[in-house]
């Protein structure tokens, strides 16, 4: 059955004469990033109102985890704080990449932005991503106040595989009592394997099935290796591993979730907000009906895209 793309995701192609997708191994996709593959060109530098600085912390596993701090200039009053975990299947660096974007949210918001450089698979199997992001964001919540944070307007977000780190700190944020999160920003995220879906659930996630190899950027194919990479070594699965099958889903912060019509991961933040919605939280979301996984990186609507996104945080922290 052919896939109902968008009309300016066809013209997109049929201007580049082929349809983009991710290489076949992640050596392949990493040099692709390195070398500038499909990311927003945007215009000029970094937002002239937005100062940012690295800075190296020691985690209590002893490792050394590099966070980027984005501070809007002339701070006059606290403001709300955000924590960025970038996408890539936990296997692409798209920290870099990502740079602009998170300092665009700092400026246009206005807020504190801090985006965690995390581990990577295969290199580092699951948990190591999951174990940097909660521990960057705890470091985040502890020094909020000294860089003109406000500690109660805290939220967290992430792109894809980013999205599934966000959802899952929320998660153990709740677990642990500590509800230091008050808002969570999921974009066209990961929240579990089909594969280890009960059978009465399975039903809900057709997506990958149906879009499977014919889908642009990526593909069912693309998933599978992502997952061959980051899977746990001794095969056992935390709570925080999977979003969608965390055993409680209540007591969660206000949530603001996207997803894409041609997406292989479109039924995972659809179901995920629904799965959000039936257990008493706040949710919206945002659908965007023909496009890919990613499709904003090609600069189809991303004015409206960046808009929707600034807007579901204020929605969230309203």
């Amino acid at each position: 059955m052919p896939i109902d793309f968008s009309p300016k995701w066809l013209e997109l192609e049929e201007s580049l004469g082929y349809r983009p997708l991710l290489p076949a191994t992640i050596s392949q996709m990493r040099s692709a990033l390195a070398e500038g593959g499909p990311q927003p060109n945007y215009p000029g530098a970094i937002p002239e109102n937005v100062e940012k600085f690295d800075k190296i912390i020691q985690t209590p596993n002893n490792n050394r985890l590099r966070l980027r701090i984005y501070i809007p200039k002339d701070l006059k009053q606290p403001l709300p704080m955000g924590y960025y975990t970038h996408g890539g299947g936990m296997c692409l660096n798209a920290f870099e990449p990502d740079d602009h974007l998170v300092a665009s949210i700092s400026s246009a918001l206005p807020a504190i932005m801090v985006q965690v450089d995390y581990r990577l698979a295969p290199e580092h199997p699951w948990p190591a991503q999951f174990q940097d992001a909660y521990d960057g964001f705890l470091w985040t919540v502890e020094h909020a106040t000294e860089f003109g944070a406000h500690k109660d307007s805290i939220f967290v977000t992430g792109d894809s595989a980013g999205g599934n780190l966000a959802a899952s700190i929320a998660l153990k944020d709740r677990d642990v009592g500590n509800h230091f999160v008050k808002g969570q920003v999921l974009l066209q995220p990961l929240v579990v394997n089909e594969d280890f879906l009960p059978e009465e659930r399975k039903s809900l996630f057709t997506s990958y099935d149906q879009l499977g190899l014919e889908t642009a950027f990526v593909n069912s194919d693309t998933i599978k290796l992502f997952w061959k990479s980051y899977k746990p070594k001794d095969g056992r699965l935390d709570p925080y591993i999977f979003p969608y099958l965390h055993n409680s889903h209540k007591d969660l912060p206000p949530a603001f979730i996207t997803y894409n019509g041609a997406d292989v991961l479109r039924d995972h933040g659809k179901r995920y907000a629904e799965l959000l919605s039936q257990n008493g939280n706040k949710v919206e979301t945002k659908a965007y009906p023909g496009f890919p996984h990613c499709w904003f990186l090609f600069l189809i609507d991303y004015e409206q895209f960046f808009n929707d996104y600034i807007g579901g945080i204020k929605t969230v922290l309203s």
